[in-house]
């Protein structure tokens, strides 16, 4: 009798447990995963569509980025793989020279393209290097996306996690590639200097010059090699701004104006020169850097990581201000004693506490946000010995730049300072939440292309009559400003194979800004007005090729701690507002800044799976934020 009571007891047990998980299930599963969900609730449960800026600006990333990938497939991918073809058939049909430096120069590129061409057409094993088992093994290593180690057929430290498939390109095999293939051509690099912050000796330099200049000339002095060259980085430089290294036409113009007879050395000298003269020192240090080596030789990381990359990386305004608010370029020691727990951006370096990780929150302060300013002079991650002057150089940096880059950072200078007069309820917070959001989104873009800076070391539409009522964040201008930069990057990529989607995206956002400018006017919404914004997010599923879902994207890498600095959106925050009318809803971003191991970068289905996991968040080392809680 003890023993069936027992097994009743238990049996409840379980279904009241089932009964739990059950509910707890439903519950997740009833929580929008995206914005786009969000609004098909609204549709389900008869709730009008609060149109949100954040949603807005949502729709506007995906059409970019989705715009970008198609002239990614279109244009840059095939011509990509034309090129390294037709470099890796040059030199395998050319004979090799017979100066020694000349022939080893040509047998070290052989190899270094062969694994280049090898990651774009997705093969496990070279076929074209000379010297297979080693090139084989640089191959694996890349596949392998693990730790910092040289690389004995590149002869320089790498940081192998970089490889690491994340963002747009894990959804196919072919971007896959293309992500391996051109952050690898874009990691290496060829530097003029020796030095022990970088663990470049003096001929190993010689020995990279080499081959740098040999690499240079076979792309200049061949036409069609040249034009397919140039057709990527025209196209790239627009979307992502200038290169911040030395370029092909650099190594040719300094070359060409020494002399004949001139030894590595001497060429070493004269394109280092050329360099400081010109600007062309990089401001990003996309690499790893000794500090302690650097102030033993008196040296600048500009200086020591100044060379040739055979895809050049991108200067970003924002990354570029973010180096100078970390270790390296902001060397000073942490100064508040006093303060129980250490600032979420205090790293250890050489024995040193100092500044290791840079904050968004920093570059919305940079961009005139008084709330991103409050949140940072609580939290202690500006209590370092001459941040003042590093904030004022990083303003500095922000302002310059060109391309898309350039163009987001200047919407969100102008949300921060013009949206304090535009926006009818005067939320600083919820601006800087908002920037916070565009500006992981922008970043997410950017991925493959921005340098990453790096902390030295110290070591179709359905109709919805019955919904009455709809709104539209009442900020026109904005709209407006939005619509004019997505005609411009219409403009720009002119091709009907991916622009007619963006002119209708252009048509969208112009009704947007109609129907927000009456409501500034004080004009009521005519039922079409209601209809439009009731279905806009069906609209907008017409021409994207997707909805929208959690996302990460890593911004910086920090050595010392072996971390990575992480901007993530996760599930949207809802947000009510009723027109006297009816009811509607809305959605924002829910914006993460966090650090994470930097073997394991995360991708947006790993962090998709730490959102459900909610235990799993508890873990994160997040970065002071704004407590933003959306008000009805």
């Amino acid at each position: 009798m003890k023993t069936m009571i027992q097994m009743i007891v238990l049996s409840l047990l379980m279904v009241s447990f089932t009964f739990h998980s059950m509910a707890i299930a439903a519950d997740r599963n009833s929580v929008p995963a995206g914005m786009f969900d969000l609004y098909a609730m609204n549709e389900k449960e008869d709730i009008g569509n609060y149109i949100t800026e954040d949603f807005i600006l949502t729709a506007y990333a995906m059409m970019v980025n989705q715009s970008v990938t198609d002239m990614e497939q279109a244009v840059v991918m095939p011509a990509y793989k034309t090129l390294l073809t037709a470099m890796v058939q040059h030199l395998q049909n050319t004979p090799s020279p017979k100066a020694p430096a000349d022939a080893a120069a040509h047998r070290a590129n052989l190899n270094f393209l062969a694994v280049v061409k090898a990651l774009a057409f997705g093969e496990t094993m070279t076929k074209d290097a000379i010297d297979s088992d080693i090139a084989n093994a640089e191959l694996s290593a890349v596949m392998d996306a693990k730790g910092i180690g040289t690389s004995p057929l590149m002869q320089q430290k790498i940081d192998y996690t970089q490889f690491k498939v994340r963002g747009k390109y894990t959804q196919t095999p072919e971007l896959q590639n293309y992500f391996r293939a051109m952050r690898y051509s874009s990691t290496v690099l060829f530097p003029v200097l020796s030095s022990k912050a970088t663990g470049i000796t003096e001929k190993q330099a010689d020995f990279l010059t080499g081959q740098a200049r040999a690499l240079a000339k076979l792309i200049h002095d061949q036409p069609k090699i040249k034009q397919q060259y140039d057709r990527i980085n025209e196209k790239l430089s627009f979307l992502f701004g200038r290169p911040d290294d030395l370029t092909v036409n650099d190594y040719i113009a300094v070359s060409a104006a020494a002399s004949p007879d001139a030894k590595l050395p001497a060429l070493r000298k004269k394109l280092s020169q050329f360099a400081k003269d010109n600007g062309k020192q990089p401001r990003i240090i996309a690499g790893v850097v000794s500090q302690s080596a650097l102030q033993k030789e008196k040296r600048s990381a500009s200086e020591v990581m100044t060379g040739f990359r055979l895809m050049p990386l991108r200067f970003t305004p924002d990354s570029a201000a973010l180096q100078e608010l970390c270790y390296g370029r902001l060397s000073g020691d942490y100064q508040d004693k006093e303060r129980k727990q250490p600032p979420f951006s205090m790293v250890l370096a050489a024995g040193h506490q100092v500044k290791g990780f840079p904050l968004a929150l920093e570059l919305m302060a940079l961009s005139g946000s008084k709330a991103a300013e409050k949140i940072l002079a609580e939290s202690g991650d500006q209590a370092y010995k001459g941040y003042d002057d590093a904030f004022k150089k990083a303003q500095i940096s922000l302002a310059q730049g060109e391309g898309l880059a350039a163009d987001h950072l200047a919407l969100i200078s102008y949300w921060l300072k013009r949206g304090r007069t535009l926006q009818q309820k005067g939320d600083p917070v919820r601006r800087l939440n908002t920037s916070l959001g565009f500006y992981t989104w922008h970043r997410y873009i950017n991925v493959l292309y921005a340098k990453q800076s790096y902390s030295a070391v110290g070591k179709g539409l359905s109709l919805s009559p019955s919904r009455s009522a709809a709104w539209i964040e009442p900020v026109p201008e904005l709209y407006l400003l939005l619509r004019n930069q997505a005609e411009k990057l219409s403009l720009h990529f002119a091709d009907p194979r991916y622009t007619d989607k963006m002119n209708s995206f252009v048509g969208l956002l112009d009704r947007c800004h109609g129907v927000a400018r009456k409501i500034v006017l004080g004009e009521p919404l005519s039922g079409d007005d209601i209809t439009f914004l009731n279905t806009l997010d069906q609209a907008f599923k017409k021409i994207l090729p997707d909805v929208d879902h959690p996302i990460v994207v890593d911004i910086h890498t920090e050595a010392n701690s072996g971390k990575v600095l992480e901007q993530a959106l996760g599930y949207p925050k809802i947000v009510e507002h009723n027109t006297g009318t009816g009811p509607t809803r809305g959605a924002l971003f829910n914006h993460y800044e966090f650090k994470q191991d930097m073997n394991n970068r995360l991708t947006d289905q790993e962090w998709q799976l730490m959102l459900k996991a909610d235990p799993n968040l508890i873990k994160l080392e997040k970065a002071p934020g704004p407590e933003f809680k959306p008000k009805s």
